[in-house]
């Protein structure tokens, strides 16, 4: 079937049969086809237009959020950069406060420290002097009270040598620890050791630190090495005519007693604590106070400790040009030591007891620190020299006036008209 009407066939002038509606049938057809066409048209521009607006839009709206989300994230990032700068800056902040801090508390141990060596320093001092002046006889008598007892098989060990009859008459008497090579800390470990087969190391240990205490603790002490008796003697016999040192001193320049000992322990504590915090002043007097009180009680081995305690504060002032404050160090050490061994030994004289001397001691030391903490060794000739002056003017004076009361009466009435414009002149009412 067709959808078309059945329209009545038509003959045309040629004869054929021809439909009368085909004309008008294209005429709509080509109407409804234009007009299809149009609103095709139209509704693609619409589209189109649609199209575009949307893409529009969207494109607006795309940079409306590019542009929001770009101010978003510079504000992000202004507040992440605050915000680093504010972290920043309080740690900056704290750790200058945590260097400040460190700083002061540095500074306030380093003034603690060298306080505090300045402090052991002088106490130090005292105790060397101390112990080298007349109280050491009172510190070897404690330690000898204190070891006494028989003669052990350790004992008779190290005097063997003396206790032979045949070696005796050799070795010096009352000085044969010097001689005899059985009093030195290696001699008498051997002759320990050699004492007895059936003792432990403990009991050789013990006896020869017994053993040692006892013989350093008497007057003869005990020696820092062993000398040939014929050797010592010609040494001792050169230093006595060429010096007239006695041959006495040779022999205690050579031991050393309890005192002694105990003496440089400190003095080497002194040093070994100050090495670093001490300044060329501390270690500068630290080394004449040991220097004064070795040579005063011929102790060697505080001999070695001032030789060292010299030697080092001369270093630091070498490295900081402090040759001043070495001066005034070594001045102030030297005064107090004397000082301190002066009264005591004044006290000893005087029959005053150990307590006595030993308080009499401290008291001088501590006045001699206070007196001469601000002594410079550089102003001493000019204040001799105003001393010097001032004498000289009193001497003068005085002397003129004893010559004028021998003159008498006239020689005084003379004296006065010779003062009077003096007088009148100092006033500023005359002249001469």
């Amino acid at each position: 079937m067709s959808d078309q009407p059945n329209a009545p066939e038509h003959t045309a002038d040629n004869g054929a049969n021809v439909n009368p509606t085909e004309g008008v049938e294209a005429g709509v057809w080509s109407t409804a086809t234009q007009r299809a066409s149009e609103v095709a048209s139209k509704a693609a521009d619409t589209t189109r237009n649609a199209a575009s607006k949307t893409a529009d839009t969207t494109r607006n709206a795309a940079n409306k959020t590019a542009d929001t989300a770009s101010k978003a994230a510079d504000t992000t990032r202004n507040a992440a950069s605050k915000a680093a700068d504010t972290t920043r800056n309080a740690a900056s902040k704290a750790a200058d406060t945590a260097n400040k801090a460190a700083d002061t508390t540095r500074n306030a141990a380093s003034k603690a420290a060298d306080a505090t060596a300045a402090g052991a320093s002088r106490v130090v001092e005292s105790a060397q002097t101390l112990l080298s002046s007349d109280l050491s006889d009172t510190v070897n008598g404690l330690v000898a009270a204190a070891v006494k007892g028989p003669a052990t098989i350790y004992d008779k060990a190290m005097d063997a040598n003396y206790l032979d009859p045949l070696l005796r008459p050799g070795l010096g008497g009352s000085y044969h620890r010097l001689f005899d090579g059985g009093h030195t800390i290696a001699g008498a470990a051997k002759a320990v050791h050699q004492a007895t087969p059936d003792d432990t190391i403990i009991q050789e240990a013990h006896g020869m630190v017994l053993g040692l205490l006892k013989d350093a603790s008497t007057p003869r002490g005990l020696p820092l090495t062993t000398w040939d008796k014929s050797t010592f003697d010609s040494v001792a016999a050169t230093l006595n005519d060429k010096f007239s040192i006695p041959k006495s001193w040779l022999y205690e320049v050579n031991t050393f007693d309890i005192a002694d000992l105990l003496g440089a322990t400190v003095s080497v504590v002194a040093v070994v604590f100050g090495w670093n915090r001490a300044d060329t002043e501390t270690f500068a007097q630290l080394a004449a106070s040991a220097g004064i009180s070795a040579a005063v009680a011929a102790n060697p081995l505080l001999t070695l400790v001032s030789l060292v305690a010299l030697a080092r504060s001369y270093d630091k002032a070498r490295r900081s040009g402090e040759y001043g404050e070495l001066a005034d160090g070594a001045a102030r050490g030297a005064i107090g030591s004397t000082a301190t061994l002066a009264t005591v030994a004044a006290v000893s004289v005087a029959g005053g007891s150990a307590g006595l001397m030993l308080l009499s001691g401290l008291t001088a030391g501590v006045l001699v620190h206070r007196v001469t903490r601000d002594l410079v060794v550089a102003d001493v000739p000019r204040h001799v020299k105003d001393v010097t002056r001032f004498v000289a003017r009193s001497a003068a004076t005085i002397a003129a006036e004893a010559r004028l009361k021998a003159a008498g009466p006239i020689g005084e009435a003379a004296d006065d008209d010779r003062r009077v414009p003096e007088r009148i002149n100092f006033m500023g009412t005359g002249s001469s």
